[in-house]
Formats: C-alpha cells, structure tokens, sequence
C-alpha cells in the first residue's frame, strides 16, 4: 500500500443551505479534485457521502497545499461556507475511484480525526 493523505470532511451548517448552495460547494470540490489529479498525476477520488460530507486521496506530498486550496475552495463559496476535515497520513488501498470501497489506516485516522474535533 502506499502512502496517502486521505482528507475527510463535512459542510459546516449545512442544513441552513439551500440544495443548490450545497451542490455549489460540491462542484467547486470536484474542481479542485481536478486540479488535485494534475498536481500528483493520479486521481484525488473525491467522493461525497451522507449529503454534506466528502473524501479525498492526496498524495502525501500535497497535504500541506491540498488543505490550503480545499479550504479556500469552499470559502469562496459564499460568506457562511466552510468545511471542516480530518486529515490521515498512512497506508491507503483503493478499490476504484470511489473511497467508500477503500480502506487502509489512513482512511480511519481522518475520520476518527474529524469525528473527535469539535463541531464548533
């Protein structure tokens, strides 16, 4: 398995925002997924789950600039957007593009990162 920053995030307020306000911030993510694929040349996999929240691969070596841009991505959305995400540093396997079929020790210390931080 090789080493990863797999990213795991949700929409902050997000039931305060329209389907078309959370749908936004979705599409800026894919953009930035995009941009993420062309800086490591293998696919971010960004997959979104539960209706606010989302996943993404980096490679390791992006970690640092991926938070940045992916911050900045949604707080361009609007005054209110913002997101809030765990990051895992380790071992990844994946099983397509989708990383609800992944697993490896970095996909469980990014969500336990972003379940133990606080919702405020």
């Amino acid at each position: 398995m090789e080493t990863w920053a797999i990213f795991t995030g949700d929409i902050v307020k997000s039931s305060a925002m329209s389907r078309a306000e959370l749908d936004a911030i979705f599409a800026r993510l894919d953009d930035a997924a995009e941009a993420l694929t062309a800086w490591q040349g293998q696919p971010a996999r960004m997959t979104r789950f539960r209706g606010d929240g989302w996943q993404m691969a980096v490679a390791s070596a992006f970690t640092f600039r991926a938070a940045l841009v992916l911050r900045a991505t949604v707080r361009r959305c609007g005054k209110t957007a913002d997101t809030r995400f765990g990051i895992g540093i380790g071992p990844a396997h994946f099983a397509g593009n989708d990383l609800s079929r992944a697993d490896g020790a970095a996909l469980v210390s990014s969500g336990h990162a972003l379940d133990n931080m606080p919702r405020a």
